[in-house]
């Protein structure tokens, strides 16, 4: 289970990377002659690689959590905290998705 789990934060981590590489590559590769455009490209740069970084370290530092110690769930919160950052979840996205119950309605 060890090596599963190391595999797959590992693989995460460099997907991370790899995307993050051909975001940016696409944002340098499409810059041109308009200073509003080329700005607004340097800005989502930024952005990408500052959040791709930032993704790839905390996938990092969950493996590391695991690997130090699997039978505690002192890395639960930092995966827990980047499946969320992954996949959007948050209390309106979660609310305004859920089905109504008899009695019940997030509306």
């Amino acid at each position: 289970m060890k090596l599963a789990v190391g595999l797959t934060n590992s693989f995460e981590a460099a997907a991370d990377v790899v995307a993050t590489a051909a975001i940016s590559w696409e944002f340098y590769r499409n810059k041109g002659h308009v200073q509003s455009t080329n700005s607004l490209l340097d800005k989502l740069l930024g952005f990408a690689v500052g959040r791709g970084a930032l993704v790839t370290i905390v996938q990092l530092l969950t493996l590391a959590l695991y690997i130090s110690n699997p039978t505690s769930l002192i890395w639960m919160p930092v995966h827990f905290s980047i499946v969320a950052h992954h996949y959007g979840y948050d209390s309106q996205l979660s609310a305004s998705s859920a089905p109504c119950q008899p009695g019940i309605c997030w509306e």
